[in-house]
C-alpha cells in the first residue's frame, strides 16, 4: 500500500467522493480524460484525511482480495505449464494484448468457457489478461503486482518495445530506471515520465551524432537516416532508434558491432518490414544482410551483391520461399534452394515464373503440398487431374484458407466422392466447390451432418436441403 502523500490520486467513484466532499480544499480534480475523474492531493494532507484515505485503500484491498487470490491461483497453475520458450516469450512481451489469441484463449478456454468458476460472470477477456499481468510479474523480477505503476508499464506494448531496445543497447533491462518512478504519488504520470527517460536513452540524437563521427560516416549517411527515422517514429507506434546506422562503418570494433547487430535484429523482430524500408547502405555488410533477409526474406531483391551467398539464400528462404525469385540466375535451381523454398511456410513459390519447370513434378509439387496443399493451385493441369495428388493436397491443406484447395482441382477430381469424403473427414468440407452431382449426395448431406457440419446443408442441392434440413 503506498504512502499517502502531495500527488496521491483518487478515481472518482462514491467512495472517494465522500472523502473529497469533507477535504475539498486538499484537492485538485482532474477531468482531462471524458471516461474519468480524478482527485489529486496537492497539500500535504491532516491526520483525518490519511486516515480516510488509508481506510479505503484497505477496504478495497478486502474487496478484491477473493478475486486477487483466485487469479493468483490460476497464474501459478498456468505457469507450471508453460514451456521454456513461453516463459521467454512473456518475459521479453508481458503485454496482456500480445497474447490475447494465444495464452489468453487458452486461459479463456480452460477457466471460464463452459465453465462455472466462482468468477464466471466477470468479463472473460479482462479475466485473462488479469492472469497473464499475474504470470508476467512472476518471471519479470522487478513487477510489483501490488504497484499500479508497472501496471502502467508492462500492460503498454510500445513501452515494452523501448524495453527491448533498450536491453539490445545495453545489455540490461531498464529496471534500475523505472525504480526511480516506482514510489511517486501519481502512478499515470509517474509512468510517462519513465517512458520518456527510457526513450530519451534510446533515442539520443546527440549519442547517435558522436557515434557517426568516430565510426566516419558521411554527413550525407548521417542526414539521410536522421531524417528516415524522425519520419518513421513520428508515424509509428513501433520505434527505431538512430544507432543502428554505424554498421555501415567498417571500422567498428567487434564488441561495438556486435552490439550494434543485436539492436538491428530487435528492430526487425519487432518490425521486419523495415528490411525493405531502411536506408540502404546500413545494409552494406554481410551480418546486416543476414538479419535483414532472415526477418523479410523477399529483402533479397535489394542485396544483389549477395544473391549467391549460400548463407544469405538459406536464411531468405527460410523465411519466404517467395526470395526464391531474387536468388542468383545461376545457382537459383540448386536442389537445396528449391527445397527450401517449396516447404517455406509463408509464400507461395510455386506460383512463381521460374518456377514453372517444377510445376509438372510430382516430387517438388508433393514437397509444396506438404506445406499447404492449397499450393495444389500452382500445379500443372496434370497433377490437378491426379487422384492422389489431389488427396495428399487435402490432407494437408492449412485451415487459414481452406477452400483454396479442392476449387483448384479439376473437374474430373471435384466430383469424386472419395476425395469429397475425405475433404469433410479432414474438417474442410468445401461443400462449395463440389460438383452438382456430389451436392445432391444423400452421402455426403450425411457425412456433413455426422461430422459437425449440418449448416453446411446450405450449399446442397435443394432436395437435400428439404429432406435432411427439416429433420
Amino acid at each position: 500500500m503506498k504512502q499517502v502523500q502531495v500527488g496521491t490520486v483518487l478515481h472518482k467513484n462514491k467512495h472517494t467522493t465522500k472523502i473529497y466532499n469533507l477535504f475539498q480544499e486538499f484537492f485538485t480534480i482532474d477531468n482531462e480524460n471524458e471516461w474519468r475523474t480524478r482527485y489529486i492531493l496537492n497539500k500535504e494532507p491532516p491526520l483525518e484525511l490519511r486516515k480516510a484515505i488509508d481506510t479505503y485503500y484497505a477496504w478495497v484491498k478486502e474487496q478484491n482480495k477473493e478475486w486477487d487470490a483466485f487469479i493468483n491461483h490460476i497464474a501459478h497453475e498456468v505457469l507450471l505449464e508453460l514451456s521454456p520458450k513461453e516463459r521467454t516469450l512473456l518475459y521479453t512481451h508481458p503485454a496482456p494484448a500480445e497474447h490475447h489469441f494465444g495464452l489468453g484463449l487458452r486461459i479463456r478456454n480452460k477457466y471460464i468457457y463452459g465453465q462455472k468458476e466462482i468468477f464466471y460472470a466477470l468479463r472473460a477477456d479482462s479475466f485473462s489478461s488479469k492472469v497473464i499481468s499475474r504470470i508476467a510479474s512472476l518471471l519479470i523480477e522487478n513487477y510489483d503486482y501490488e504497484n499500479p505503476f508497472y501496471h502502467h508499464l508492462y500492460e503498454d506494448a510500445s513501452f515494452n518495445q523501448l524495453r527491448r531496445l533498450y536491453f539490445a543497447m545495453k545489455g540490461e533491462y531498464p529496471d534500475v530506471l523505472m525504480e526511480r518512478y516506482a514510489d511517486e504519488p501519481d502512478d499515470e504520470k509517474a509512468a510517462e515520465k519513465c517512458r520518456e527517460a527510457i526513450r530519451a536513452v534510446v533515442l539520443d540524437a546527440d549519442r547517435f551524432q558522436a557515434m557517426c563521427i568516430e565510426a566516419g560516416l558521411k554527413e550525407k549517411q548521417y542526414q539521410t537516416y536522421k531524417k528516415f527515422t524522425d519520419a518513421y517514429n513520428e508515424e509509428n507506434q513501433a520505434m527505431i532508434p538512430y544507432d543502428v546506422a554505424v554498421l555501415a562503418s567498417k571500422k567498428l570494433d567487434s564488441k561495438t558491432r556486435t552490439q550494434e547487430l543485436r539492436l538491428l535484429e530487435a528492430v526487425l523482430r519487432q518490425s521486419p518490414h523495415l528490411a525493405e524500408k531502411m536506408p540502404g547502405f546500413v545494409f552494406n555488410q554481410k551480418d546486416a544482410v543476414l538479419l535483414a533477409v532472415s526477418a523479410f526474406g523477399t529483402s533479397l531483391k535489394r542485396f544483389a551483391k549477395f544473391n549467391r551467398d549460400d548463407d544469405i539464400i538459406r536464411a531468405a528462404l527460410s523465411d519466404n520461399g517467395e526470395a526464391i525469385q531474387y536468388v542468383n540466375d545461376e545457382v537459383r535451381d540448386h536442389p537445396d534452394y528449391i527445397r527450401l523454398a517449396l516447404s517455406s511456410e509463408y509464400g507461395n513459390a510455386l506460383k512463381l515464373r521460374c518456377m514453372m519447370k517444377y510445376r509438372d513434378s510430382e516430387e517438388w509439387v508433393r514437397i509444396a503440398l506438404k506445406t499447404n496443399g492449397c499450393n495444389i493451385k500452382w500445379a500443372s493441369p496434370r497433377l490437378r487431374d491426379n487422384f492422389e495428388m489431389a488427396q495428399f493436397a487435402v490432407r494437408h491443406q492449412r485451415t487459414v484458407n481452406p477452400a483454396g484447395t479442392v476449387c483448384n482441382l479439376s473437374d474430373r477430381l471435384r466430383d469424386n466422392l472419395q476425395l469429397a469424403m475425405t475433404d469433410i473427414k479432414e474438417g474442410h468440407a468445401c461443400v462449395n466447390d463440389y460438383s452438382r452431382r456430389l451436392r445432391d449426395s444423400d452421402e455426403i448431406a450425411e457425412a456433413l451432418i455426422e461430422s459437425g457440419c449440418r449448416w453446411k446443408l446450405d450449399w446442397m442441392s435443394k432436395r437435400i436441403q428439404k429432406k435432411y434440413m427439416n429433420d
